[in-house]
């Protein structure tokens, strides 16, 4: 779903001044955002804070910025609000949903009849053909 950030930060070490480390010893930085909630459709996370991690550099969550609009996929964990930029699987599921939605929320199929192929020239006669 589509947000624009109204609060962004990045941290690489927590309170106490300790840098992020994974279980690894590789560094990461946690980000935490705020977004813009539709007023049409509220969302159980307005105005609270919704953390992600950032385990490279160059991750585009870390050069966000307020004002921009970004896709992210918000979850709660807990008693916290978690986010993730979706991966090629997610964009993919998330348009279905919208063309499912778009064709009436269920999935039809429908039983279309083949032509039959003449034994001898193994070609379908044009009266066969259903369009």
């Amino acid at each position: 779903m589509k947000h624009i950030i109204t609060l962004h930060f990045v941290n690489d070490k927590n309170k106490e001044g300790v840098p992020f480390k994974t279980k690894k010893g590789e560094p990461f930085s946690k980000v935490t955002i705020k977004v813009a909630v539709d007023p049409k459709i509220p969302q159980e996370y307005d105005e609270k804070y919704i953390s992600g991690l950032s385990f490279n550099p160059t991750d585009a969550s870390r050069s966000w910025e307020i004002g921009d609009e970004v896709e992210i996929n918000v979850e709660k964990n807990n008693e916290f609000w978690n986010f993730k930029t979706p991966n090629k699987v997610d964009s993919l599921e998330s348009r279905v949903a919208v063309l499912e939605a778009f064709m009436g929320g269920e999935t039809k199929s429908e039983k279309i009849d083949l032509p039959t192929l003449t034994e001898e020239a193994g070609e379908v006669a044009p009266d066969d053909i259903p369009f």
